[in-house]
C-alpha cells in the first residue's frame, strides 16, 4: 500500500480512506490475517483460502466475508477444519460465511473460465457462472463497506444465485 501510494502512476486512483483487501487461496487467508492488524484496511474477503494459522493474532472486528467451495461449509466432513476454527474469531458487526454449490478451489478466479479452454475437465459449476457469482458478491461487499451502498445480495438467500449458501 505504501508503494502504490507513492507511485505517480497509481496514487491518483487510490482513496487511502477506503481500502479493502480481497484475496484467493493464500491471498485470502493473508487478507484475513492482516485485517485486524492494519488500521488502513477497512474490510477484507477470503476467497476459498485455508487458514494457517487457524486463528488470527487478534479478533477480526471489521467487515469480513469468506466465500468458499462446499468443503468449507460449517461442520463439513472435509479434512480442512480451518474455517470452523477461524470463524469464532470474526467478531465484527458485519460478517458473512458463504459457500457456493458446485464450486472448486479455482472457481473464484479466472482459471474457472480458462479450464475448458486449456483442455482440462470443466468444473461442476460453469466457469462463467462462477465468475459472475464471485464478481457479484465481492462487488456488493466492497460497495457496501467502502461506499456505504446497501446491497441486497448480501442480505440472505438470492433467487438469482441459488448456488450461494449463507451460514
Amino acid at each position: 500500500m505504501d508503494q502504490l501510494g507513492k507511485s505517480k502512476r497509481w496514487n491518483r486512483l487510490i482513496d487511502e480512506n477506503n481500502i479493502a483487501m480481497v484475496g484467493h487461496s493464500v491471498g485470502g487467508q493473508s487478507a484475513a490475517q492482516l485485517l485486524p492488524l492494519s488500521t488502513r484496511i477497512k474490510a477484507a474477503v477470503n476467497l476459498d483460502g485455508t487458514y494457517n494459522p487457524k486463528t488470527p493474532a487478534k479478533p477480526l472486528d471489521k467487515p469480513f466475508m469468506m466465500i468458499g467451495n462446499p468443503r468449507h461449509q460449517p461442520h463439513s466432513s472435509s479434512s480442512d477444519t480451518s474455517w470452523d476454527t477461524f470463524w469464532p474469531h470474526v467478531t465484527g458487526n458485519w460478517k458473512r460465511w458463504l459457500t457456493v454449490t458446485g464450486a472448486e478451489h479455482m472457481s473464484f478466479i479466472d482459471y474457472a473460465v480458462l479450464q475448458p479452454q486449456l483442455g482440462l475437465p470443466a468444473p461442476a459449476l460453469d466457469g462463467e457462472r462462477a465468475i459472475t457469482i464471485t464478481r457479484t458478491y465481492v462487488t456488493a461487499f466492497l460497495d457496501l463497506h467502502l461506499k456505504g451502498r446497501p446491497q441486497p445480495p448480501l442480505d440472505g438467500p438470492s433467487e438469482d444465485f441459488p448456488e450461494v449458501k449463507t451460514w
